[in-house]
């Protein structure tokens, strides 16, 4: 993995890309130290979008094409036992 400023990033995109697009992965760096990652897909990032679409096909979710929206109608638990809120104030204690 190589890393690279941010300005020489700017300055060299098409460059960089074209490295990801064969398989590099860049550490971009702020005054020497690590800002964020740019790595080519991996097949769970290809994937994302049909997974959206899955979700929105089942009605667990609609899309406008913003941002998602989660349904107001709240998903029953079944069975017995505590509730999620009780197992979270239980667990801080």
């Amino acid at each position: 993995m190589i890393e690279v400023s941010i300005r020489e990033l700017k300055s060299h995109l098409s460059e960089h890309l074209r490295r990801v697009g064969r398989g590099e992965s860049i550490t971009i760096t702020r005054r020497g130290k690590p800002v964020g990652v740019i790595m080519p897909p991996g097949p769970e990032r290809k994937d994302s979008s049909a997974k959206m679409r899955e979700l929105v096909a089942r009605g667990v979710i609609s899309w406008s094409g913003q941002k998602p929206l989660i349904p107001k109608k709240r998903i029953q638990l079944i069975g017995e036992g505590p509730t999620m809120s009780e197992m979270v104030i239980a667990d801080r204690g």
